[in-house]
């Protein structure tokens, strides 16, 4: 029986899994949750004018990019923070075994 290629397919099979349901939950709250409205941060500007609000804007879209980069990290960090771990826990298991003689 072979654990390490077993394992491995356990992991690639459950990551594409984890992938495709984080990254559909990503997609939606991207969708819902947009570019927040420069209005939240043009408050002392007059209604309908623009010209003063370009800060307020340069903020929402920067908080709005930052949002999204987090977003992608905790969608990609568990299957290989899973895979780094499994490739330790092997190489210390590894290390128990007796060493094969060739001869």
């Amino acid at each position: 029986m072979q654990w390490g290629r077993g394992l491995f397919r356990l992991w690639v099979v459950l990551s594409c899994l984890w992938l495709i349901v984080a990254g559909a939950v990503a997609v939606v709250d991207w969708r819902d949750h947009g570019t927040p409205m420069p209005a939240e941060y043009c408050k002392d500007v007059e209604p309908n004018r623009v010209e003063g609000c370009e800060e307020g804007q340069r903020k929402a879209i920067a908080e709005t990019n930052n949002r999204r980069i987090v977003t992608v990290a905790i969608v990609t960090m568990p299957p290989l923070v899973v895979l780094i771990l499994g490739i330790a826990l092997w190489w210390v298991i590894s290390g128990f075994r007796p060493p094969e003689h060739s001869g």
